[in-house]
């Protein structure tokens, strides 16, 4: 399970190469289930939204100045706690 973000999606302002680690994340994901689906090994990314963190409200501005997706038009409609991520990448992992 590799943890990616839906910046990777869309094109953000200001957020330019932590958007291409992300598009790169996504990549990788992709090439590992080629290499790795015939030993029956299964490979996933998580793509969260806006994540209530530390580094989120170290945004310039705050949260409610995130950048707008200029290919998708809009903000994630709310910003995710952690433990609702972890719970997400717990389950998958099952």
């Amino acid at each position: 399970m590799l943890l990616g973000s839906v910046s990777s999606i869309g094109g953000f302002q200001d957020i330019g190469v932590y958007s291409a680690v992300k598009a790169a994340i996504r990549a990788l994901t992709r090439n590992y289930v080629v290499e790795l689906s015939d030993r029956g090994i299964r490979v996933n990314t998580l793509s969260p939204g806006p994540t209530a963190t530390e580094l989120l409200e170290e945004y310039p501005g705050g949260p409610e100045n995130l950048p707008r997706s200029r290919s998708v038009g809009s903000r994630a409609p709310r910003r995710s706690p952690p433990p609702r991520c972890s719970s997400a990448l717990q389950k998958a992992a099952m």
